[in-house]
């Protein structure tokens, strides 16, 4: 929580640093031509472990959530390519990894677009967006 009543969404650096250990991913030689025309069933596997904690962090990464989710189709039958932005999503995250959510409280019973009436004394209200994505 902040002094102004924001509350603020970070993703922990961890996970990231995990998906970089994991891909062997060195930030400096991401400017390499990937030459191979399928991925290894090892990669392949590699590929849908890192989508699998994507998916699990998507919630705090509006930013990220289409590529994400662009990714998860690929679970089946990763192909380089995807494994490259993969890889370079990744390399986003962890030079990024301090961008966040920032909610402001506005009250217990104050939404988005307009005030709620409570019955009950000290209720408060969670208003709630979602699309099917």
């Amino acid at each position: 929580m902040q002094h102004d009543g924001r509350i603020t969404i970070e993703t922990h650096h961890k996970h990231v640093d995990q998906m970089c250990s994991l891909l062997g991913l060195n930030l400096l030689g991401m400017d390499q031509v990937d030459t191979t025309n399928e991925v290894s069933p090892e990669a392949a596997k590699a590929f849908r472990t890192r989508v699998g904690i994507l998916l699990y962090l998507a919630c705090d990464l509006p930013h990220c959530q289409h590529i994400v989710r662009h990714l998860s189709t690929y679970s089946t039958q990763p192909m380089v390519k995807s494994m490259t932005v993969l890889k370079h999503l990744v390399a986003y995250l962890a030079s990024h990894d301090s961008i966040c959510i920032s909610l402001k409280w506005k009250g217990r019973t104050t939404g988005l677009f307009h005030g709620y009436n409570t019955s009950i004394p000290g209720e408060s209200v969670m208003e709630i967006f979602t699309d099917s994505d």
